[in-house]
């Protein structure tokens, strides 16, 4: 009987359950991934996979794969640039061999701390990614293990394994698929709510909540223009490299354009506005 390609993800605390082929149902912890393999095809849900599985174990520095992870063949592609370096397949067959707890059909304990040359996790090799396929099946027949569907971090496939760091700061270095990036989102900053560049550097955009306003630790240069719709207060400081709007003809003169200046280009005179006539400076 083919077994069907289908995925349901279920996410309870560190319960994990995954309908796939095969099916698996474990437990994620410090060191061990627990795995239920079951046939998923309509007929046998429920019956535990007995037969020779390739399970493959690779370490990545972002938790999702990417376009391009994986080689046409279904091989790792080790030239990809989130890879973490590490890569291992071993062939299991439930209920037979050291991978397997007796007792309970189909289960595969991976203890992927003593995998052969198992390397140290840093924040470049911290998320693991599992795979699975039969045994003997080519390596295109992989199926990845989804470890995650719960919000914020939606179809997680792989495993962050590194036990100093949370999905939040790894995620937040390399990359993010947010759109939104929220800081103090639970709104208890005393005083500021501060974006800092560098321990040593330590120049800062923030927000003060007593002032009212962003502020910004140090020079600011724009490489385009800048729109006003508001007030640009220099505190009585000097406006230096300055030129009046260059025109070779005045524009309207009003109430709302009273104290606009301009430099004409064609008489090459500065000209004021005092609400209804242009007049030389």
């Amino acid at each position: 009987m083919k077994r069907e390609m289908s995925k349901i993800i279920i996410v309870l605390g560190l319960v994990i359950a995954v309908i796939g082929l095969p099916l698996g149902i474990g437990t994620a912890k410090a060191n061990k991934i627990s795995i239920i393999l079951k046939d998923s095809s309509i007929d046998s849900k429920s019956n535990p996979i007995q037969s020779a599985q390739d399970i493959r174990i690779s370490l990545w520095n972002v938790y999702k794969q990417r376009p391009g992870d994986l080689n046409p063949d279904g091989s790792i592609n080790t030239s990809a640039s989130h890879y973490g370096g590490y890569q291992t397949v071993f062939t299991v067959t439930p209920d037979n061999d050291r991978y397997f707890t007796k007792g309970t059909y189909g289960l595969v304990n991976i203890d992927y701390g003593a995998l052969p040359d198992f390397p140290v996790i840093a924040p470049f090799n911290a998320y693991l990614q599992m795979e699975y396929k039969n045994h003997g099946d080519p390596d295109t027949s992989y199926q990845i293990y989804d470890f995650m569907d719960d919000l914020p971090w939606n179809n997680v496939e792989r495993l962050l394994i590194d036990p100093q760091a949370s999905y939040y700061t790894l995620e937040a270095g390399p990359q993010t698929n947010y759109n939104t990036f929220t800081l103090d989102a639970n709104n208890n900053a005393p005083t500021t709510v501060k974006l800092e560049f560098g321990e040593t550097l330590a120049e800062y955009l923030q927000w003060s909540k007593t002032n009212v306003r962003f502020e910004l630790s140090d020079n600011l240069y724009i490489d385009g223009s800048l729109t006003l719709n508001g007030h640009l207060d220099f505190g009585l400081n000097e406006m230096v490299n300055a030129r009046l709007e260059n025109l070779d003809k005045a524009p309207d003169c009003d109430e709302k354009s009273m104290g606009r200046l301009y430099f004409n280009i064609i008489d090459t005179l500065p000209y004021y506005c005092n609400g209804k006539d242009w007049r030389q400076l």
